[in-house]
């Protein structure tokens, strides 16, 4: 029997979509905890770190882990294409890569909860990167879905209900979709189904 590939866990999403707090639920129902690599959380545990210490902390941390050939998690905006370069450096180092996409319906709503927040006392984010990232994260995933051997997205936009799966992609494909997605997951699912047409997929 072929010993299963280790797997890179990412929950992305814009700001204040509620990853940390889908992370924390994924953590309870898991035989086995996952560590997660996470530069905010190392943040608020040691305030005296400047913002290129932590990247330098949670990158050589990432690096152990890879060589190691050991799951873990990452959570990340996905807005930039730096972030991409970490998913293809654990393809390349045979990883498997699961993302759980988790996102609100509007950048108002998102900034609405960063502020819900920094109440709770949690960090806060500048209302023009929430935007800005908001839009990039999307755009980014719509161009580069491919990597991802599965893709949950999840919407988080409805606070009396919580967190609904809204479509689940595999191998490029999408295989479920929910009756009445979320416009933005609606948009995401519309565009791989449209590049299905293109792509010779398994």
């Amino acid at each position: 029997m072929s010993q299963e590939l280790p797997v890179l866990h990412i929950f992305g999403g814009p700001n204040g979509s509620g990853k940390s707090t889908l992370f924390a639920r994924f953590q309870e129902t898991a035989k086995q905890p996952l560590e997660q690599v996470n530069g905010d959380v190392l943040q608020q545990q040691h305030p005296q770190l400047s913002g290129f210490e932590v990247a330098e902390i949670t990158s050589a941390r990432i690096r152990e882990l890879l060589a190691a050939q050991v799951s873990f998690s990452i959570e990340s905006n996905l807005a930039t294409a730096d972030n991409y370069k970490l998913i293809n450096g654990a393809k390349a180092a045979g990883y498997r890569v699961e993302l759980v996409y988790v996102s609100l319906d509007s950048v108002q709503e998102c900034r609405y909860r960063v502020q819900q927040r920094v109440r709770e006392g949690g960090h806060d984010v500048p209302s023009a990167i929430i935007e800005q990232r908001y839009h990039q994260s999307l755009s980014l995933l719509k161009q580069q879905y491919l990597l991802f051997d599965r893709i949950r997205l999840v919407d988080n936009s409805d606070r009396a209900t919580g967190y609904q799966t809204a479509a689940l992609i595999g191998k490029g494909k999408v295989r479920e979709v929910q009756a009445a997605p979320a416009s933005w997951a609606a948009g995401v699912v519309r565009h791989i189904q449209q590049r299905e047409r293109f792509v010779q997929l398994p």
